[in-house]
């Protein structure tokens, strides 16, 4: 049985920029840090709260997204930014921009990328 598309939960999504010192993150490294980042600050039922799930990373552009539900976004965002540590060294990760429709923020972070 499944809910009707009123009873279901918005989701939204974040993107991110990424920038380590020690040279370009792969998508496990990002993953990583973004999962211990989400459990430093929300814990694990604020991450089962917010259902944040980790959807991709760019290795080339150092930009992912996370997927969240609409009353999540907030801590999301804030536990992103502080993440500060990623691969073994010094990170800073930024919240580039936040939509309802993934082929959107997928569209903005290509034009981001290439201006």
């Amino acid at each position: 049985m499944t809910l009707k598309p009123t009873l279901r939960e918005n989701k939204r999504y974040v993107a991110f920029k990424a920038s380590c010192e020690k040279g370009k993150l792969r998508e496990e490294e990002a993953k990583r840090a973004v999962y211990s980042g989400l459990l430093g600050l929300l814990g694990e039922l604020g991450i089962a709260r917010t259902r944040a799930r980790f959807l991709e990373f760019d290795e080339e552009k150092q930009t992912g997204i996370v997927q969240c539900e609409r009353s999540g976004v907030e801590e999301v965002k804030a536990a992103i930014i502080l993440i500060s540590e990623a691969n073994g060294g010094k990170a800073r990760f930024e919240v580039v921009r936040t939509s309802g429709l993934i082929k959107k923020l997928k569209a903005f972070l290509e034009l981001e990328s290439r201006a």
